[in-house]
């Protein structure tokens, strides 16, 4: 017997059924790692949701993830373009580094169809301080030397400057930083539409993290001029919704997840983490 269209439809909808049809995973890692650090967190997401599609983005890997943050998402955007667009919707998680690449992508690509992003102590807001992963490249500076070097023309060329913020130089991080500093003032309407097509979006971050300064920042939240730590609901960008976040938020499509215990290193190997915290978002 010939099967018209209305067939095809019933036999696809049965094995979405039996399937439950999980949308893609992208697996971002974080700055000097790899794909194969997210080995772990791929191998539960496939033994909870079996048949899900789960891609490890290989590329900018190790000391190559110090190259400039919009050369990688430009470069990670048009990789992948194939991936999204076999999927009505896809799964973002990003670890570190690659959070704040997964939130570049999302706000920078209009045609995007990432449903859920899971931000996992990614230095949403910024960066200020000098975690121990530095000190290979600059064993003897200081916050001071450290600001001075990333709002340099050349430092911004580095991806850690793309995120740097010093909150006691609030205007110079505004004037100098060109990547993490327009993703929150952006001046391209469409920027903060594309953020708003997001159904969930989940910070996880923690106090024992050491990496991610002050770790707040994994949540939106920041120092003031004085360093005391605000929470994102008293950011200005915030109160402004400058590119959605509020909007988000006041829709209960946020979600924060605050873990203690959990070094900058483990999140994204810590099989709690990942059962409690990340599974039951995938759509």
């Amino acid at each position: 017997m010939k099967r018209g269209p209305i067939h095809i439809c019933i036999i696809y909808l049965l094995l979405c059924l039996r399937t439950h049809c999980y949308s893609p995973v992208v697996l971002m890692h974080g700055i000097f790692d790899g794909p194969d650090t997210m080995n772990t967190l791929e191998t539960m997401i496939k033994d909870a949701h079996p048949g899900t599609e789960v891609y490890k983005v290989d590329m900018f890997n190790n000391d190559v993830s110090l190259f400039k943050m919009w050369d990688q998402v430009y470069w990670i955007r048009k990789h992948l373009k194939e991936i999204m667009s076999s999927s009505n919707s896809t799964n973002f998680i990003g670890f570190s580094q690659g959070g704040m690449i997964g939130r570049a992508l999302i706000q920078t690509t209009n045609n995007h169809n990432i449903d859920t992003f899971i931000s996992l102590s990614a230095p949403l807001n910024g960066e200020f301080g000098f975690p121990i992963i530095y000190q290979k490249y600059w064993p003897n500076a200081t916050l001071e030397w450290l600001t001075d070097l990333f709002y340099s023309r050349a430092g911004q060329d580095i991806s850690v400057g793309g995120y740097w913020h010093d909150p006691i130089k609030e205007d110079r991080y505004r004037e100098k930083c060109n990547f993490l500093a327009p993703l929150t003032y952006p001046t391209n309407p469409d920027w903060k539409n594309n953020f708003l097509k997001l159904k969930k979006l989940v910070m996880i971050g923690g106090p024992n993290d050491e990496v991610i300064k002050p770790w707040q920042s994994s949540q939106f939240g920041f120092f003031n001029n004085k360093e005391k730590v605000l929470p994102m609901e008293q950011m200005d960008f915030y109160k402004n919704d400058t590119f959605g976040l509020r909007t988000l938020f006041e829709q209960n499509k946020t979600v924060n997840v605050t873990v203690p215990n959990i070094f900058h290193t483990y999140w994204h190997e810590d099989v709690d983490v990942i059962r409690k915290y990340i599974i039951p978002y995938l759509n």
